[in-house]
């Protein structure tokens, strides 16, 4: 009777320990502050303000940031994020949509009438719009490329019709 009564003492212990272990884990968990409260008593509430600001502010320059990534693809031509740089004046004509092209003695497309008269312009570049027609002379050197398209290029593509005179 006596090991009865001791096992039951003991069982009855364990319980109420337990219990009152599981109350001060309870009332610690619910006094204790939590992870933004600790870190927000670091800071005057100014500096709160100000980090709140930031905080919101986030979000609106990753998106602006996006768009300009996305405004500065568009503006990198294709070619020029790739590496390629075309072999002859039938593959520059397809790539940048050219009607006629003429590289030093090779000749690509048919030339526009109303162009004929801008053939015989000596600059290192000239961009002449006659008509529906856009016309580039783009000289390196001794050779020489004119280019007639119906298409405008902004000026990293005329970059890029000067270096490509380098790389042939």
């Amino acid at each position: 009777m006596i090991l009865q009564i001791t096992l039951t003492l003991i069982a009855v212990v364990a319980l109420v320990g337990v219990l009152l272990g599981l109350i001060l884990f309870i009332n610690r968990q619910r006094g204790a502050p939590q992870p933004q409260e600790q870190q927000r008593a670091r800071y005057t509430p100014g500096e709160q303000e100000i980090l709140e600001r930031l905080e919101s502010l986030r979000g609106a320059l990753s998106d602006r940031l996006d768009e300009l990534k996305e405004r500065v693809e568009k503006f990198i031509p294709p070619y020029g994020r790739v590496g390629y740089v075309p072999s002859n004046a039938s593959e520059l004509a397809q790539l940048l949509g050219f009607k006629y092209v003429k590289l030093g003695q090779e000749v690509h497309g048919e030339l526009p009438k109303e162009v004929e008269r801008y053939l015989d312009i000596d600059a290192e570049v000239a961009q002449i719009k006659e008509g529906d027609y856009y016309v580039y002379i783009v000289k390196r050197g001794d050779r020489k490329l004119i280019a007639v398209g119906d298409v405008y290029l902004d000026y990293l593509t005329v970059k890029f019709l000067q270096d490509f005179l380098s790389y042939i």
